[in-house]
């Protein structure tokens, strides 16, 4: 009998200010991963539900989920959750207000080395910097953006 395959959605945010691209460090399990924002897509969401729900939980920030950018063609296995398949979404997102790292950092309220949010020019954006296969073939897209 086949086994049918069991697939995670993750779904990420592009969002650009000022000539520069939104990147997260996050850790999990004491080893720092490089993406965009965003995360898992949970029962009964579509994509831009996760996307809001997600820059709330992890920003606490309202954005506008804009047009969809890239979906991963090739197969990605979770090394993180039992193998299952990945299918990576994203989707160009705007704040609805001006956003500052500095008012963010004031104001977090998270557990220390869990998160950290910085911008990254979009011509200094490459695929070295990225931690996950998906950003990674993203990665020249992400330069050609508009500013």
């Amino acid at each position: 009998m086949e086994q049918q395959a069991t697939f995670i959605v993750r779904v990420y945010g592009v969002v650009v200010q000022d000539g520069c691209l939104l990147v997260s460090d996050e850790w999990y399990n004491g080893v720092k991963y490089t993406k965009l924002p965003g995360g898992g897509m949970e029962a009964g969401e579509g994509p831009a539900d996760t996307l809001h729900r997600e820059f709330m939980e992890e920003i606490g920030q309202e954005i506008a989920v804009l047009a969809p950018v890239h979906v991963h063609p090739e197969a990605v296995v979770s090394a993180l959750k039992g193998g299952r398949n990945i299918v990576c979404l994203y989707f160009r997102a705007a704040f609805r207000a001006r956003f500052s790292i500095d008012e963010w950092l004031r104001d977090a309220r998270f557990e220390e080395n869990m998160q950290r949010l910085y911008w990254v020019p979009l011509e200094s954006v490459t695929e070295e910097m990225f931690s996950f296969p998906s950003e990674k073939g993203l990665a020249a897209t992400l330069r050609t953006l508009e500013k």
